[in-house]
């Protein structure tokens, strides 16, 4: 029915978008950046990947002789299941259950569930039946060979080995790390009966030597679970404060891990990767850990290389609602567009698909009030370092010259040290960080890497609170605009390079 109405609607969804109200709202479009400026750019957006890349491998940790490291990108959260992630990888093959996944040096959680081996038994009723004799309807299809469950560290029922290296006197405790600390406020991990109670703070790190918790915990030991720390808390309502122990971890779960690695022992693996598994296991494997840091970026794709790009034509700007900013493009679903799908002009972001038909899709811009993006946030004098995880960022309309985004912060700790590392010189008088805005992972349709545009980022930002960001140097309608149709090939969504 869907289909038989697009094409009986299809002369009104041309011409009612063409004449809609919002187009005396609509403004006027931005200038277009000449070739060198797209060349550019081009370039950043590439360093950035490679930066995206190179962040997945420890910089002070060991990876165990003999284990071999999958590289993986975060695909998106696994439904209503905040403490799950689903990651891509080039291949699974090497990939088990309990497999412990790192990002950098900081231990993150282990592989909870592989679909394509993990099938759902299709089991369709009497009508479903029917329908698939009438070919009315399909069996679903079968989950991707290359994507992975991952369960986080944060979640209630995870556990893992660990071990305070050096406490406030010096000595060391073993404990049980897993799940978020009573404390409301902070998203801290919870320590589980410490060794000793006198335990107050420290550095703890994995420590599973005979993976008593889960089978391959010890592949991941040595990797950093955070900060051990005490705070007074006090309970809404409660007459009394308490003293809450736990553990700050050095990145954010809610929306800071974009590029992680599955740490593997397959035999298969090692023989791949060309590493005779009982020698080395029996040597360290530092020296190697950095060689395969500072070649991950060798593997980059460009953004407008890694996926299958169709040129577009605007043919209908505006919308029958005057505060909304869409557009109609003369491509649909038959070409491969689905809901999500980017909108280039060159690499930087002009908007997503927002319903695709056989008549041609609707665009939302990134002017569309509810517009939202997760992105990235790289230094402008620093495009090589690695980059800063915002998360998702929402679309208020235009302001003036600039679009106006509103950010809700995650993990503001993260971000003030950031902004520190990358403040200029004579910080206390300046604003913020003068930074850019890249697309980043978990987005259907929109690979990682496209620009989104420049903005000053502040120093610090206020608790529980939004930070409003005004974005220029965004991608104009009114350019040579191309559309993402899908992966180039069914290696192209591999991990290792954006989608």
């Amino acid at each position: 029915m869907e289909a038989a109405l697009d094409y009986l609607l299809m002369p009104a969804r041309v011409v009612a978008p063409m004449g809609g109200l919002s187009r005396p709202f609509a403004g006027t479009f931005h200038r277009e950046p000449d070739e060198k400026t797209r060349a550019e750019e081009e370039a950043l957006s590439l360093r950035l990947e490679r930066a995206v890349l190179r962040s997945a491998w420890p910089q002070e940790t060991a990876i165990p002789g003999g284990v071999v490291a999958i590289p993986g990108e975060v695909d998106a959260r696994k439904g209503n299941k905040r403490d799950h992630i689903m990651v891509r990888v080039a291949d699974a093959s090497d990939i088990r259950l309990d497999h412990p996944v790192v990002a950098g040096d900081v231990y993150v959680g282990r592989v909870e569930r592989i679909p394509f081996r993990q099938v759902t038994p299709d089991q369709p009723g009497l009508v479903e039946r029917l329908l698939r004799r009438l070919r009315l309807s399909s069996a679903p299809p079968l989950p991707p060979r290359n994507v992975v469950e991952v369960a986080l560290i944060t979640g209630a029922r995870e556990r893992v080995g660990g071990n305070v290296l050096e406490d406030q006197d010096g000595r060391a405790c073993r404990l049980v790390v897993g799940g978020l600390s009573p404390r409301l406020d902070r998203n801290w991990l919870a320590a589980h009966n410490p060794e000793s109670r006198a335990t107050r703070s420290g550095t703890v790190v994995v420590m599973e030597p005979y993976g008593r918790v889960h089978r391959f915990d010890s592949l991941a030991e040595g990797f950093l679970l955070g900060e051990m720390k005490e705070e007074p808390y006090q309970r809404e309502g409660a007459g009394f404060a308490r003293n809450v122990l736990g553990i700050q971890p050095p990145v954010d779960f809610e929306s800071g891990l974009n590029q992680v690695l599955v740490l593997t022992d397959t035999a298969s693996a090692r023989l791949a990767a060309g590493q005779p598994g009982p020698l080395r296991r029996a040597l360290g494997s530092f020296p190697a850990t950095r060689r395969l840091r500072e070649a991950a970026g060798s593997s980059a794709v460009p953004v407008l290389g890694a996926a299958r790009w169709l040129p577009v034509r605007l043919f209908g700007f505006g919308d029958t609602a005057p505060w909304r900013c869409t557009g109609r493009l003369n491509l649909g679903v038959r070409s491969g567009l689905r809901v999500g799908a980017a909108i280039v002009s060159g690499v930087r972001l002009v908007g997503r698909v927002a319903r695709s038909g056989a008549g041609g899709a609707t665009v939302a811009f990134m002017t569309d009030p509810g517009f939202e993006v997760a992105v990235l946030a790289q230094a402008v004098d620093a495009p090589d370092a690695e980059p800063l995880v915002l998360g998702n960022i929402r679309s208020l309309g235009r302001s003036g010259e600039a679009i106006r985004f509103e950010w809700n912060p995650e993990g503001s700790s993260l971000q003030a040290a950031w902004c520190a590392k990358h403040a200029p010189d004579g910080a206390a008088g300046a604003d913020g960080v003068r930074v850019r805005l890249w697309t980043g992972s978990g987005l259907v349709a929109t690979p990682r890497g496209l620009l989104v545009g420049s903005t000053t980022l502040p120093l610090e930002v206020p608790d529980g609170g939004s930070v409003p960001l005004d974005i220029v140097d965004s991608g104009s309608p009114g350019g040579d605009l191309l559309v993402r149709a899908g992966a180039r090939s069914s290696g192209d969504a591999a991990a290792g390079g954006n989608r």
